[in-house]
């Protein structure tokens, strides 16, 4: 199910005798329509579920209001503090790399404002969204409480994780890190992955990980830059030493 989207001046449908007149409404559905033809299908994010989602989920109610005419930029939109809602392709990559099932449970690490737990939710999962920043949090619970009702929000340390929940299928961390977070990867089942932007000498990519005896072992899926998230820089003097993959 995606948002009821409500009337408001910005979006509001006149009606003169028979004939209704549309305002900023339509140009929002276009957006959408556009990103999704423009930005998401050519860039390898094919799955139905998702594609329907970015579709019809308005994205705008997912940004401070001053925010709101960004919404279908193809980069990632700044919130302060260093967060930043990501762009459009990027969130649909990860979120099609969580090949989510129906019934699955999953942690959304990093959630913010709630728009990539949104569509994470469009493919049935069951949800656990984790936000370090509580105005962040707030705007996420509003806009979810029509589009992805079945979310339970919890405000806590993200690198942390939610292991009083878990463990998880799959953990999404909506954002970049620098190393991969065994202490995350200990919240997934045995056969559960996690999704992340990881940032390796300067490069970002979108990996999936699985928590391996000794260690964690990662596919590279795609290239992606965005904001390495709260808790997850590498410590002041670390230096970049190339990963050997098992």
């Amino acid at each position: 199910m995606f948002c009821s989207i409500g009337i408001s001046p910005l979006y509001e449908v006149m009606a003169s005798s028979q004939t209704l007149i549309s305002t900023p409404l339509a140009g929002a559905e276009a957006a959408r329509l556009n990103m999704v033809n423009g930005q998401i299908r050519p860039n390898r994010v094919n799955d139905p579920r998702l594609i329907e989602a970015l579709r019809h989920l308005p994205r705008e109610q997912f940004l401070p209001s001053q925010l709101a005419d960004q919404a279908y930029v193809d980069r990632d939109i700044k919130l302060g503090a260093g967060r930043v809602m990501m762009a459009p392709m990027s969130v649909a990559r990860l979120v099609q790399a969580c090949a989510a099932r129906p019934g699955e449970h999953c942690l959304v690490v990093g959630a913010g404002t709630g728009y990539g737990t949104a569509l994470l939710a469009a493919t049935g999962a069951e949800i656990i969204a984790l936000e370090s920043d509580p105005a962040l949090a707030e705007i996420g619970r509003a806009a979810c409480a029509s589009c992805a009702p079945g979310v339970q929000w919890q405000i806590g340390d993200l690198a942390a994780g939610s292991g009083g929940h878990g463990p998880f299928d799959v953990i999404m961390i909506e954002g970049a890190v620098s190393a991969l977070p065994r202490g995350l990867a200990a919240q997934l089942k045995p056969t559960g992955r996690m999704i992340c932007v990881l940032i390796e000498g300067g490069i970002g990519r979108i990996v999936m990980a699985e928590a391996r005896a000794g260690g964690i072992a990662h596919v590279v899926l795609y290239d992606c830059m965005t904001a390495i998230l709260p808790g997850f820089a590498a410590p002041s003097g670390f230096s970049f030493q190339a990963n050997t993959r098992p």
